[in-house]
This record gives C-alpha cells, sequence and structure tokens, in this order.
C-alpha cells in the first residue's frame, strides 16, 4: 500500500515538473524511486517504534479518594485453595492495613476476584478507613462493579453485597489497574493459599515477606 501511494506521488511530480517546469523524467524512474522512497519510509518508522519506550506500570496513591485498596485473588487446583490479598495504603503509600485469606475451595476466577473484592471493602470499612478508592486487575470485576445494573453474573451476588456496603461510606471510587500496579495484593494472594490460618491482618505493619515490594513502591510516591 505504501509503494502504490509513493507511485502515484511520483506520478504526480513528474507531471508537475513537466507543466511547470518543461523538464519530463523518464517514465522508467518512477518505480525505482517509489521503491527507493518505502524503503526509507519503513525504515523511518521502524526507528521511530524502537525508540519508544512503554510506560511502566506501577502502583500510584489515588488522586480521587484519601486511600487506596488494592486487592487480587490466587487460586491453586493442587491445594484445593484460593487466596485474597488486600493492601489499604494512605496518599503517602503507607500500609494502614494488610490482609491474606485462605478459602478451603477452589473458585472460578471471576469469582475469586469478587470475593476478594469484597474482603477488601470490608476490611477498610471495620478500620474506619471510609473515602476510599478501589483498586483491581479484573476488568470484569471492577466494571460490574462500577455498572448499576443488576450482575447476572456468577459472581452477581457479591458485586450486589459489595455496592450495598459501600452506601454506608463516605465514598469509594473504583479502578483497574494492570498486574504490574497491584503487585503489592498479588504477592498476598499468593501467600495465602499456602497458610496455616484462614485469615491473617497486620494493622500498621507490614510481613516480612511484603517488605521488599511495598519499599520498591516507594519512590513512586516520592
Amino acid at each position: 500500500m505504501a509503494e502504490l501511494a509513493f507511485m502515484l506521488w511520483c506520478v504526480w511530480q513528474r507531471r508537475n515538473k513537466a507543466l511547470y517546469q518543461a523538464t519530463v523524467d523518464p517514465i522508467d524512474s518512477i518505480y525505482p524511486l517509489a521503491q527507493r522512497l518505502t524503503t526509507e519510509y519503513f525504515i523511518a518508522n521502524e526507528a521511530a517504534v524502537s525508540h519508544t519506550k512503554p510506560i511502566p506500570v506501577v502502583w500510584r496513591p489515588s488522586t480521587v479518594c484519601e486511600f487506596k485498596v488494592n486487592f487480587d485473588a490466587a487460586v491453586s487446583v493442587k491445594l484445593n485453595t484460593t487466596g485474597v490479598g488486600v493492601v489499604i495504603r494512605n496518599g503517602q503509600g503507607i500500609p494502614l492495613a494488610v490482609a491474606c485469606q485462605r478459602f478451603p475451595c477452589v473458585y472460578d476466577t471471576d469469582v475469586a476476584e469478587a470475593m476478594a473484592a469484597k474482603v477488601a471493602i470490608q476490611l477498610a470499612w471495620d478500620i474506619g478507613v471510609w473515602n476510599v478508592e478501589v483498586e483491581g486487575d479484573s476488568l470484569l470485576v471492577i466494571n460490574a462493579l462500577k455498572d448499576q445494573e443488576v450482575c447476572l453474573a456468577a459472581y452477581g451476588d457479591l458485586i450486589l453485597d459489595i455496592q450495598h456496603l459501600a452506601c454506608s461510606f463516605q465514598r469509594v471510587m473504583y479502578c483497574h489497574v494492570r498486574k504490574e500496579g497491584n503487585n503489592a495484593a498479588h504477592v498476598l494472594a499468593r501467600k495465602a493459599l499456602d497458610l496455616h490460618s484462614d485469615f491473617l491482618v497486620w494493622l500498621e505493619e507490614v510481613p516480612g515477606f511484603l517488605e521488599q515490594v511495598i519499599q520498591a513502591e516507594f519512590p513512586q510516591v516520592q
């Protein structure tokens, strides 16, 4: 397609030179010129693409609420277990609460994510954090939480429970993020799979296995 466009351009240029400059280029020069221009075009575009670096996705504090609540879920068929991880942080990126919860059953991935969202908003309510942005990497669940229509999916009852509880908050916003921006909750969810307790929560402290992840994200908020 590019070569055809350049050939038409060369024909147009040859016509203009004949009309306005009384110069007629050989007709057999059109195709080599079009080929050269096409090659230069693709080289220039490849160079532009190769120099374009993807924007990294990292955790960032909320810009619309006082606190951000991240959630994630993990499923292990081998262990017959579903794990949930939740991190609640303030605008400076300092964790106020961190939680792992284990369910001795394997759930569908979307159901597990909805369960994680419910655990997240319940924990926020329990510690008195009522102006929150709830963030997860399941686009289906986040969209269902935003939607005012009744969710008819398998996790619809969980979505309804979350929306009802959210009505008691000062403010609740929902946000989707790629997995790279949800790393702390992801680590917690994976850790929950082999917990010896069904539920663990850390208030204003971080478990040792999560410290490096949290610290790595602090520069993003300073």
